[in-house]
């Protein structure tokens, strides 16, 4: 189970923290602000899509990067793409996957 969603500079998100409870989550909100984006940014972390950068957030500066990272229950096992100008890569217990 997803324990938490950090998202940064993705989409509409400058950054977003969720904390997920056990069960049934919902995300709600108005038009446009943002509940995709969440379901978008996990799978792009989890599958590879979408591919390429218009998912990047108008929000992020030249030198920043674009970063989602999901923390597991259990064994608290975390993962976390990171991509920028001279980074694409996945982080996992501390490693760096490219």
């Amino acid at each position: 189970m997803i324990e938490t969603v950090e998202v940064e500079n993705f989409q509409s998100h400058k950054r977003t923290v969720l904390e997920l409870s056990p069960g049934v989550n919902v995300i709600k909100g108005r038009s446009h602000s943002g509940k995709s984006s969440i379901v978008r940014a996990i799978r792009w972390v989890l599958l590879n899509q979408p591919r390429g950068t218009h998912f990047v957030s108008h929000f992020k500066k030249k030198k920043e990067e674009t970063s989602v990272g999901i923390a597991f229950t259990g064994d608290k096992y975390a993962i976390r793409r990171r991509n920028g100008t001279a980074t694409n890569e996945y982080e996992t217990d501390n490693r760096k996957i490219k």
